[in-house]
């Protein structure tokens, strides 16, 4: 889990909803982007006590406000990974932070730079609403109107990538999920 005080999450992330993308002219009115950064870093603080309980003596802690080589360098150190083609247990690791603390990055890395999958819960959904998957015009709804999906939905694309062989053999790097004690219990 990478840690950023509030403060610095609430800052990086209107930032980066300004500099954001295809979306962020929506995004020039100063209070809607201050209520926007504060709720979702409301809501990550409210989902992860939670989330701390249910992974209680299995979390490791990282200062998100080190540099980002010095926090690839901790996350192999704490996961045991090493750069080597020797037999391994295949590493499972859930990446988890405060909005605006650049998990992505992070988690890319150690994909990367160990041979672990890469799974960004966000994506796989777009990715089965791309494919015309089960449930695919449900959540193109949910996502255009802003809904959240519903967590059996995100858990059943879940447990079907990670008994994927590539994950078994490899191992894996998860962003995105699980984010809150129910999506916990499913995927347990």
């Amino acid at each position: 889990m990478l840690n950023i005080s509030d403060n610095v999450a609430f800052e990086n992330l209107k930032r980066k909803l300004v500099q954001g993308g295809r979306d962020s002219a929506q995004y020039n009115n100063e209070f809607e982007l201050n209520q926007i950064a504060h709720n979702a870093v409301t809501e990550y603080r409210v989902n992860i006590k939670g989330v701390k309980e249910q992974f209680m003596g299995r979390i490791y802690e990282i200062d998100g406000n080190k540099s980002k080589r010095m926090i690839v360098e901790d996350m192999a150190r704490i996961g045991n990974l090493k750069d080597s083609n020797a037999p391994r247990k295949p590493p499972k690791i859930i990446m988890m932070g405060p909005p605006g603390v650049d998990i992505q990055h992070h988690a890319k890395q150690i994909s990367a730079k160990y041979k672990l999958i890469y799974i960004d819960v966000n994506q796989m959904v777009k990715d089965c609403v791309r494919r015309e998957g089960d449930n695919a015009n449900e959540l193109r709804q949910k996502i255009k109107e802003g809904y959240p999906i519903q967590d059996e939905i995100i858990m059943k694309l879940l447990r079907q990538r990670l008994y994927m062989q590539d994950c078994k053999t490899n191992g894996w790097i998860l962003m995105g999920a699980p984010s809150s004690v129910d999506q916990i219990n499913m995927l347990k």
